[in-house]
């Protein structure tokens, strides 16, 4: 595959590269998911809130991190 010691790093360097990209895709897809589940967590559809069960496991996060998220919103207050 290689021939040269110059070849197995340009190739090393082009592969480190693409993994640093690929690395900020990640986590700006993580970000969107994350927004995602906040504002759905905040959600009422006809006075309810969505199943957190349905929503964590359409979401593909972990549940640990779906509910930080979820928890961290502000509960409801009953409305005087």
């Amino acid at each position: 595959m290689f021939e040269t010691e110059a070849e197995v790093f340009a190739y090393l360097d082009e592969l480190r590269q693409r993994r640093a990209e690929a690395q900020r895709v990640e986590a700006e897809i993580l970000d969107q998911i994350k927004s995602a589940v906040r504002q759905a967590g905040a959600l009422r559809i006809g006075g309810e809130p969505i199943n957190r069960s349905k929503l964590i496991e359409h979401s593909g996060l972990s549940r640990r991190t779906a509910y930080k998220i979820l928890d961290a919103l502000p509960s409801d207050q009953p409305e005087p």
